[in-house]
């Protein structure tokens, strides 16, 4: 959906961390259609851009949102304790653009295709979003995409030390710093504190690290086994013949979690969902399509096999605001 998303607003960097200042990433938002109208605050301020890593064999595309500090030390009103929320969103290989401007970011584009204000976190936050593994979203890379979590973390600490040295004032305001994100970001998320936790980044500022985690993917086999208990609970899923064909592979998976050496993500427990999928699917009488269940948002449906891909509504909207000339 983001891969028509011209970054020409942001003028986007690749150069050497030496040669780089905090102003080569400013964002004129003022340069966003509708953003005039929106009666954002004064103090809104943003960078954008990417950030080389890896001695140069990639770079991680970020887009931040803050409270112009010096603007609020200025007229007294600075907030001293305002954390920065460092956004993640999952896959493996989403791009975190999602998060900004369709879930938690300051903006977004509504149905009408126009920019509204959604201040919400950022009343309480200042916030960065981060294309991650190298090779997501707008993130670059020369080489083979990222396999394992021990690298994609070393990474993104890289990265964070870079970004801290472009932006050390910015950094150095922040006396608390939180990693929040979503679906597989419930693995990015304990690896990347893990190397933080003591590392100087957080240790020689005296910073406080939280970690925020929703609807987070840490232990599929045993998330697989609450898909039938659930929808039943919800009307879904009834107790008949079918129920009884679903219940032999959740068997399956509870056999596979009774052995000495489990895998992350078992095959048999995998394919609870896609059984449930294909066995509730139903052909749209209107058109002869089949549907299936919508996996984010049960209360919808969507056409199979794509059973929620498809989803949010908006992204139809959000992608010709993004193709728009002066975007």
């Amino acid at each position: 959906m983001l891969s028509t998303f011209v970054v020409l607003l942001f003028t986007a960097v690749s150069l050497a961390l030496e040669d780089l200042d905090a102003t080569t990433f400013n964002v004129d938002l003022s340069k966003l259609p509708g953003f005039d109208s929106l009666h954002a605050p004064q103090n809104l301020s943003s960078h954008a851009g990417h950030i080389e890593i890896d001695n140069g064999h990639g770079s991680l595309f970020f887009w931040d949102f803050y409270n112009d500090w010096e603007k609020d030390r200025a007229s007294g009103d600075s907030d001293s304790d305002r954390p920065l929320l460092i956004w993640l969103n999952g896959g493996p290989g989403c791009s975190s653009m999602d998060g900004a401007l369709m879930e938690i970011g300051p903006l977004r584009v509504d149905s009408q295709e126009t920019l509204v204000w959604n201040k919400g976190w950022f009343d309480k936050v200042d916030m960065m979003f981060i294309d991650q593994p190298l090779g997501t979203g707008f993130s670059t890379l020369d080489g083979e995409y990222e396999t394992n979590l021990v690298d994609s973390s070393k990474h993104l600490v890289e990265f964070l030390v870079n970004y801290a040295t472009i932006f050390r004032d910015q950094w150095e305001s922040h006396k608390s710093i939180i990693i929040a994100g979503e679906s597989y970001a419930g693995q990015y998320i304990p690896h990347l504190a893990n190397l933080l936790k003591n590392h100087s980044l957080i240790a020689e500022n005296n910073k406080s690290l939280s970690l925020m985690l929703g609807n987070a993917w840490i232990d599929p086999n045993l998330q697989s086994l609450s898909y039938i208990p659930y929808l039943m609970s919800h009307g879904i899923i009834e107790d008949d013949s079918k129920l009884e064909k679903l219940l032999t592979y959740h068997d399956q998976c509870q056999n596979v979690l009774r052995l000495k050496d489990v895998p992350f993500e078992s095959t048999q427990c995998e394919m609870i969902l896609n059984k449930i999928l294909s066995t509730y699917r139903k052909k749209d009488k209107s058109n002869g399509i089949d549907q299936c269940l919508n996996v984010y948002d049960i209360s919808k449906v969507d056409n199979y096999p794509s059973c929620g891909n498809n989803w949010p509504e908006l992204l139809p909207s959000i992608t010709h605001y993004l193709n728009l000339p002066e975007v």
